[in-house]
């Protein structure tokens, strides 16, 4: 009888977070998750061979009926809303993680939808990066975007409307996708107050410097230390899938 294990990240804790009550947060708290826009993308023959092949994708994608194609915004290299720093080196070395992971409808693992087939990254101007770039060549800003399929073939009819329904609010606009992602530690950015984009160090996350985790937004904490903003950095991290 095949057996499956469940996969746990366990991020190390200190200490310091242990006294802080921040325990459980800490190690039982490994994923995250914010909101693109979504569209359906419209490729030539041509270029969709180009966009699968610089995405990685090496196997043959027979885009018939039975399968919707879209295009996404899966995450950029920015501090985001929920104060979480996606630094250049850690997005790219998780460039091609996304490939052939789930998607699915409001984050529930057992409403899967589809799957993500191809990424590439592209710069702000919308250039795609080159597979073989240094990582001391990448620019500060860059994007990944996926492509993805969603399953219209469904024996239920509740499902294919369902399925309907949502291909219909992709056509409309009025569809957003969130990127599922997953990190094995962090490490903590402090900035300028007023300008996040000035006086940015980096400082790693240790049995020294573990009482700033108390400070973050994501574990309930202020966001501010000592007048300079708090940010997590997230380390060693990969995308698991996405949400409809």
């Amino acid at each position: 009888m095949l057996t499956l294990q469940l996969l746990e990240i366990k991020v190390k804790i200190f200490q310091q977070e242990i006294n802080d009550g921040l325990g459980d947060m800490v190690t039982n708290n490994t994923s995250v998750a914010y909101l693109q826009p979504l569209e359906n993308i419209r490729l030539t023959e041509k270029e969709r061979e180009e966009f699968l092949c610089l995405a990685g994708y090496k196997q043959e994608l027979n885009l018939s009926k039975d399968l919707y194609p879209t295009s996404s915004l899966l995450v950029s290299t920015v501090i985001n809303e929920n104060d979480d720093v996606f630094l250049p080196n850690e997005v790219w070395v998780a460039r091609n993680t996304p490939i052939n992971h789930p998607d699915n409808l409001d984050h529930d693992d057992q409403d899967i939808v589809g799957h993500m087939v191809g990424a590439i990254c592209v710069d702000d101007n919308g250039v795609i990066i080159p597979d073989d770039t240094e990582i001391e060549n990448l620019p500060d800003l860059f994007h990944i975007i996926t492509s993805s399929v969603i399953y219209t073939r469904w024996q239920s009819k509740d499902r294919i409307l369902q399925i309907a329904n949502l291909i219909e609010e992709i056509e409309s606009g009025n569809k957003f996708v969130s990127m599922e992602c997953r990190y094995a530690n962090f490490d903590y950015l402090l900035t300028d107050f007023n300008d996040t984009s000035k006086d940015q160090v980096i400082i790693e996350r240790n049995e020294t410097t573990s009482f700033l985790t108390k400070y973050l937004r994501f574990f309930k904490g202020p966001g501010v230390y000592k007048g300079k903003r708090v940010f997590r950095v997230l380390r060693n991290l990969y995308f698991v899938g996405k949400g409809y």
